[in-house]
């Protein structure tokens, strides 16, 4: 009588919770830098409409700051398993504090536009 063997694959739980999600995340996170570009673009041409100096040298940190995110968001596809929380982690913070730069700078520009 044959028998039939089970073969168990044992996985690393870090690498089972994050593996099938790598690819939603990063989706997630593009989208988040592509709604950042486009406020980025209505900042940028509000700005230089009015000829405020300080919010385009705010603008150029909110892009700066948006290029980071974008060069985490890259590197996680090389970031080994182990690391994959961290970096997430690191790529989450730089997302929300993108957020708060480009609502913060949101607010500056509609102030300045109610004042004129």
């Amino acid at each position: 009588m044959a028998t039939e063997t089970t073969k168990t694959q044992t996985t690393n739980p870090v690498e089972a919770q994050t593996t099938p999600n790598l690819a939603d995340y990063e989706k997630k996170i593009v989208a988040q830098i592509e709604e950042a570009e486009g406020r980025i673009e209505k900042f940028e041409a509000k700005a230089k409409d009015n000829r405020l100096k300080t919010e385009i040298t705010a603008i150029d940190q909110v892009k700066v700051a948006r290029e980071k995110l974008q060069t985490k968001l890259q590197a996680l596809a090389t970031t080994s398993q182990a690391n994959i929380v961290r970096a997430k982690a690191d790529i989450d913070a730089a997302a929300v504090s993108l957020k708060a730069s480009l609502d913060d700078l949101g607010r500056k520009l509609a102030a300045f536009s109610a004042k004129k």
